[in-house]
């Protein structure tokens, strides 16, 4: 018969250290949101800025909202802007596109969170 060295692990304070991460999750959590926030919104103040302007029903009906503390959004509401972003072909046959939220997004800083 082989003998098998057995070894033994305690740990000690376990629940501490899970309290010191629960804490810091939620730290991190609320850093990211606002900061996001923060950078949605410049995003639209951006796209806003860069949408074409007919009618001014393009730029106002752009808006942002957020479905949970990780994910927002940037909408419109008009049945145009999608159009507008990635394009259409005129009456005249001419590929036409004035995108805004792309480049909103490409100009506009990314977000720094203070943890």
């Amino acid at each position: 018969m082989v003998s098998v060295p057995v070894l033994s692990v305690e740990v000690k304070g376990i629940e501490r250290a899970n309290e010191s991460l629960k804490k810091y999750r939620e730290r991190l959590t609320n850093a990211v949101e606002l900061g996001m926030n923060s950078y949605v919104e410049n995003v639209l103040y951006n796209a806003q800025f860069l949408a074409p302007f007919k009618t001014g029903k393009l730029m106002a009906s752009l808006h942002m909202g957020k479905d949970n503390k990780t994910t927002w959004w940037i909408k419109d509401g008009v049945s145009y802007g999608k159009y507008q972003e990635f394009g259409f072909l005129s009456k005249s046959g001419q590929f036409v596109q004035n995108p805004f939220l792309y480049p909103a997004v490409m100009i506009t800083p990314p977000p720094k969170f203070n943890i």
